[in-house]
C-alpha cells in the first residue's frame, strides 16, 4: 500500500452515525442514504481526509452493521443504506 493514499480510519465517523442511527431493514428504516451522501458528510467534517473513497465508506458501513436496501415505494432500483433514527 502506498503512503500517499492511506486508507482512512472511519471508526470515529461510524461511531457518530451509530449514536443517532441503528442499522435497519426497509420496513423500519426512517432514513435512506447513498454511499456518496455518507462520503460527502464525512468530507464536510474533514475536507483534508486522505484516501476517502466510496469503496472505503461502503466497507466501513458494512463493518458497522448497516445494510443496503431499496426504499419501499421507490419506482427504480436504487440502493441506499437503511437506518432507523434512535
Amino acid at each position: 500500500m502506498s503512503d500517499e493514499n492511506p486508507t482512512p480510519d472511519l471508526h470515529l465517523y461510524m461511531d457518530a452515525i451509530l449514536r443517532r442511527f441503528r442499522p435497519s431493514d426497509a420496513e423500519d428504516a426512517t432514513h435512506f442514504f447513498t454511499t456518496a451522501e455518507v462520503c460527502d458528510a464525512i468530507r464536510a467534517l474533514n475536507p483534508e481526509i486522505k484516501g476517502l473513497a466510496l469503496a472505503v465508506v461502503h466497507d466501513a458501513l458494512v463493518e458497522a452493521g448497516f445494510r443496503l436496501g431499496s426504499p419501499l415505494g421507490m419506482q427504480s432500483l436504487a440502493f441506499r443504506w437503511m437506518m432507523e433514527e434512535k
